[in-house]
């Protein structure tokens, strides 16, 4: 798929949400490559909202290409105050899901990552050490990232250009997101399918 592929895409559906994100650690010769691809997707879909966890690396990078668009911006961020550098930027905490949302996260991040269903669980249960309730809260961030709010006027992600590790592409939060994403059949777009663009 190339560029204009993509743009044509997308622009066919005018409430498109994007999610430009990625790991922390994102290879230092692609960083500029982040920025740019955002600054044209801004330019190029001048209907689409674009989606971040506001994490230092990718999401940082591909967010300075927003600037110019940051109205379009919405970050989805773990708790109240969480790096909200971004004031134009719509901002919208974990902490101001419903609790009937918090569930269903919750069930959607099992079957994603089962591996840390006890978690989850627990932390529907307020019953998790600080470190563990800190990691709970940033993987459901990114649960909420592809599912959204409907009741707060978040609209689910239409897609996804994800900045995956290029060792292991399930790592942490950047893979749960995309497995997220699988399970709610939100097309997802690697690295390797835009880099060149």
């Amino acid at each position: 798929m190339t560029f204009s592929d993509f743009v044509t895409l997308t622009n066919q559906n005018p409430r498109a949400v994007l999610l430009l994100e990625g790991t922390r650690e994102p290879l230092h010769v692609h960083a500029s490559s982040l920025t740019a691809l955002a600054t044209r997707l801004g330019t190029a879909l001048p209907a689409a909202r674009f989606r971040s966890g506001n994490a230092p690396g990718s999401d940082e990078l591909f967010l300075r290409g927003l600037d110019a668009v940051m109205e379009r911006v919405e970050l989805v961020t773990p708790h109240e105050g969480h790096r909200s550098s971004a004031t134009q930027a719509r901002i919208q905490p974990l902490g101001r899901a419903s609790p009937q949302t918090l569930k269903e996260l919750v069930r959607l991040s099992i079957a994603a990552t089962p591996r840390y269903r006890d978690l989850f669980e627990r932390y529907l249960t307020d019953n998790l050490p600080p470190e563990l309730k800190a990691k709970a809260r940033y993987l459901l961030r990114d649960t909420l990232k592809v599912h959204g709010c409907p009741q707060a006027g978040l609209a689910p992600a239409s897609g996804a250009l994800l900045y995956l590790n290029p060792a292991d592409p399930d790592l942490g939060g950047t893979g749960h997101t995309r497995r997220v994403c699988t399970l709610l059949a939100v097309q997802v777009w690697p690295q390797q399918q835009w880099l060149a663009w």
